[in-house]
């Protein structure tokens, strides 16, 4: 294993490009991208939980609709919702 000689081994973080708005728009513009930065930056520092997956974390839903309400007065809801994370794992987060 290359990471037992790495002091601090980074955080890996996935992207989920098939999130969409209550008006079916990709949340993927550069814009939204500061919400995943923000969110990264959050987990790194603890303020927010994460989900883990083979591919990185994961923010929860709550804080992910949060993130965009706040930071972009975009509203998201489970109806908007599209990707590897199915609707039964967001309802338990």
């Amino acid at each position: 294993d290359f990471e037992k000689d790495v002091k601090d081994v980074p955080s890996i973080f996935s992207v989920n490009y098939f999130l969409k708005d209550k008006c079916g728009k990709y949340l993927n513009g550069m814009a939204d991208k500061k919400v995943w930065i923000l969110w990264a930056e959050l987990s790194v520092h603890g303020d927010v939980d994460a989900i883990e997956t083979p591919t990185g974390l994961i923010p929860k839903y709550g804080d992910l609709a949060r993130l965009f309400s706040d930071s972009l007065n975009i509203p998201i809801g489970l109806d908007c919702v599209s990707s590897i994370v199915t609707r039964p794992q967001l309802a338990m987060v």
